[in-house]
């Protein structure tokens, strides 16, 4: 069953996997003295407001997975896409492009041109950068939403008469169905945005719905309820392992390369072995060779001479008789099956004949392996 947000002038019958949450314009150089929106004569702490309904929304979006757009207005640094009629607009103190104290007023990537530490971006959410009003208008949001099959959009941000209005009435044409979340937009004059959201609202959603953070926030979460919210702890938790894995891959890929008959000269240190996170049941690495165990014991105080199984293809030096070094394990006739660096070093021992084929040879004694 489908989640519903209560809204004006209906309710709304909505599916997360095809909403996305669009917050249009919330940069230093619209809420923060000295930016733009100061130039202008306009007080900045009214559109303050509209952060922490801004940032309910949008833990509850990213905590159900929902695709999240962030839209910055500003312009490239020499003011190509910024139309003359724009430019001159008004007599503000300060001009688009002009320095101030956040840099370059509306400028691409100057510091007032970045959205407020608040709502800041993360990794994997949709940042479009438009030169006009509309978040449609010369940018990719069209394709980013088409891409993800999107059919409702849940707008917020500021102005509520200016930038959010018009991008929700350039996504109504376009089809899409739009709810403005009201407490979620501000404006420098608040009669604009209680007409703003009048309009949207008004003949029946003329251009779609207005609800609240509240009002939206809770049927985000509950249309997920399996799905667990991705923090950045998590995230990070899941790159370890993986990290973790890929050394394992990169140590198994590696190992095989060195010739087999290396690895009796090589001291216990320069063997290769996985991370220590990988341990099998009896506290050795499963990455590790059992050749480098600290239990291990001289093979000629353990093995007796007529079973030792000469002509190891992992240590050739060793031959019945010899007296090899003590790091040398006898669990290195059988390597566990998780270490891919080797291939059995043992030799099969050949058939024992019968009784019947060695009469008439000089046949060995039955307890002799040879």
């Amino acid at each position: 069953m489908l989640p519903v947000i209560a809204a004006d002038p209906a309710p709304l019958t909505f599916d997360p996997a095809t909403t996305a949450l669009v917050i249009i314009d919330m940069q230093r150089d619209f809420l923060e003295p000295g930016g733009f929106g100061e130039t202008l004569g306009n007080d900045v702490t009214l559109l303050q407001t509209a952060v922490p309904p801004i940032r309910a929304v949008l833990a509850a979006a990213r905590s159900a997975g929902l695709l999240i757009v962030h839209t910055r207005e500003g312009h490239k640094p020499d003011l190509s896409d910024a139309p003359p009629a724009k430019l001159e607009r008004g007599t503000p103190t300060a001009r688009i492009g002009a320095p101030g104290p956040m840099g370059r007023i509306l400028i691409r990537g100057e510091p007032g041109h970045a959205i407020v530490p608040e709502l800041a971006p993360i990794r994997g959410e949709v940042v479009i950068d438009k030169p006009g009003k509309g978040a449609f208008y010369a940018t990719d949001l069209g394709a980013v939403l088409s891409a993800r099959r999107i059919a409702t959009l849940l707008v917020c941000g500021v102005t509520t008469e200016v930038c959010v209005h018009t991008t929700i009435r350039e996504a109504n044409d376009r089809g899409y169905r739009c709810v403005a979340i009201g407490d979620g937009c501000a404006s420098y004059r608040p009669e604009f945005h209680r007409v703003g959201l009048a309009m949207i609202a008004a003949q029946g959603g003329i251009f779609g719905w207005v609800s609240s953070s509240l009002r939206c926030s809770a049927p985000i979460v509950s249309g997920f309820p399996h799905r667990p919210a991705v923090t950045p702890g998590l995230a990070l938790a899941y790159t370890r392992v993986a990290g973790q894995l890929v050394g394992a891959a990169r140590a198994a890929a590696i190992a095989p390369r060195i010739p087999p008959s290396t690895h009796a000269a090589l001291p216990a240190e320069e063997l290769p072995a996985t991370p220590p996170a990988f341990r099998s049941r009896g506290g050795t690495s499963l990455g590790e060779s059992p050749c480098r165990s600290a239990t291990t014991r001289p093979l000629a105080a353990s093995t007796p001479t007529s079973k030792r199984q000469p002509g190891c293809s992992r240590f050739p030096s060793i031959r019945p008789g010899s007296a090899p070094s003590a790091a040398i394990s006898p669990s290195c006739a059988r390597p566990p099956r998780m270490w891919p660096s080797f291939p059995c070093p043992t030799r099969r021992k050949p058939p024992r004949s019968t009784k019947h084929e060695r009469s008439g040879h000089d046949a060995r004694s039955e307890h002799d392996d040879g």
